[in-house]
C-alpha cells in the first residue's frame, strides 16, 4: 500500500494505491481527531478476484465502492462494477448503511441485456452481528439469467420468468418463502 497523506491532523486528506492482493486507488478525506470519526473513501479498481476459486464471470471488473459517514452515525455504503457473466455483461449495483454492529437497506442489484431481452435480480435486506449472526432478505428475479453467473452452465430447459421469495437467518435456522413463473 502506498498512501499520500495531505491537509492537516484536523481535515486529512487520503490518496494512495494498493497492489497484490487488490489493485486499486484510493482517495478521500477523513477528521481523525473528530471522535465520530467522520469520513468519506472511494476506491476503485478495474478487477477483483476475492479467492483463486471464484470463476471468471463471477470476477468483478470496472468497480467502485464510495463510503460516507462516520463511526457515530454509520456509512452510506455505494458500490458499482461489471460481472463479465457467460452470456454478456451483468452490471452490478449495491447500496446501503453499515455501522459497527449491523447492514441495513442493503439494495443489490443485478441486470442484464441478452437477445431475449433485458433481466434483473434483486437482493433487500439486513444483516446484524451484534449478538451473532441474523439476516433477512426479500429477493426478486424477473427474467434474469442466473445461470450466466457459473461457467459451463447451459440454459436450463424450463425458463425461469419470475422469482421473489424471502429468506431469514436467525439463531442459527434459516426460513424461506419462494413463488416462482
Amino acid at each position: 500500500v502506498d498512501l499520500n497523506l495531505s491537509g492537516s491532523v484536523r481535515d486529512l486528506r487520503v490518496s494512495g494505491q494498493s497492489r497484490g492482493y487488490l489493485d486499486a486507488a484510493l482517495e478521500g478525506e477523513v477528521a481523525p481527531l473528530d471522535t465520530t470519526l467522520p469520513a468519506r473513501l472511494r476506491i476503485t479498481s478495474k478487477q477483483f478476484r476475492a479467492l483463486d476459486s471464484v470463476p471468471d464471470p463471477l470476477v468483478l471488473q470496472d468497480w467502485f465502492v464510495v463510503v460516507d459517514g462516520s463511526l457515530a452515525s454509520g456509512f452510506q455504503t455505494r458500490g458499482e462494477a461489471t460481472l463479465p457473466g457467460t452470456e454478456g455483461p451483468i452490471a452490478l449495483s449495491l447500496d446501503g448503511k453499515v455501522e459497527t454492529e449491523s447492514a441495513t437497506d442493503v439494495n443489490l442489484m443485478l441486470s442484464t441485456r441478452t437477445s431475449e431481452g433485458e433481466g434483473q435480480a434483486s437482493v433487500r435486506g439486513k444483516v446484524n452481528w451484534r449478538d451473532g449472526l441474523e439476516a433477512s432478505a426479500d429477493l426478486a428475479l424477473n427474467r434474469f439469467p442466473w445461470y450466466s453467473l457459473l461457467p459451463d452452465l447451459e440454459q436450463p430447459a424450463v425458463a425461469l420468468n419470475r422469482v421473489d421469495g424471502s429468506v431469514s437467518w436467525s439463531n442459527g435456522q434459516y426460513q424461506a418463502s419462494v413463488e416462482a413463473d
